[in-house]
């Protein structure tokens, strides 16, 4: 199976994994795979613009501009959600309690070479969304211990 049939698979499977958490347990998995074409087009601003404000997307900004810097483009860097559930809030803002990994993914450099990447475990985050003119957008992402 090629990377983007994995972003597939991915995509599906984080919608079984959030299906019981609810909207905007939905509405994460979705935010993650626009998050994914961004990071796989190396596009700063289509990852930026999926942030409620600059200042929450700088670390994931930074982390792929500095892809971007090496001529390195992780291709379908897919969040696969294993569970997402509401923990607080509800209305234009709600904090999810996510356990996600890493799909398959692979690094491609400026001449087309492809390496696969190290498979990630499962891991906890706290993820904050935020409704910004009627779209959600991420908050805050914290790891979780």
């Amino acid at each position: 199976m090629d990377v983007w049939g994995f972003t597939v698979v991915g995509y599906l499977m984080s919608l079984l994994g959030a299906a019981s958490g609810g909207p905007p347990c939905v509405a994460l998995v979705g935010l993650d795979l626009q998050r994914s074409v961004g990071w796989s087009t190396g596009s700063v601003a289509a990852v930026q613009a999926l942030y409620a404000d600059p200042a929450s997307a700088a670390t994931d900004v930074a982390a792929l501009q500095q892809w971007v810097d090496r001529g390195v483009r992780p291709a379908s860097a897919m969040l696969v959600t294993g569970s997402c559930q509401v923990a607080s809030g509800e209305g234009a803002v709600v904090r999810l309690e996510v356990v996600d990994r890493l799909a398959p993914t692979i690094a491609v450099d400026a001449l087309g070479q492809a390496t696969s990447l190290p498979v990630d475990s499962w891991s906890g985050r706290q993820v904050v969304l935020q409704q910004v003119d009627g779209a959600w957008r991420y908050a805050e992402v914290t790891t979780r211990p």
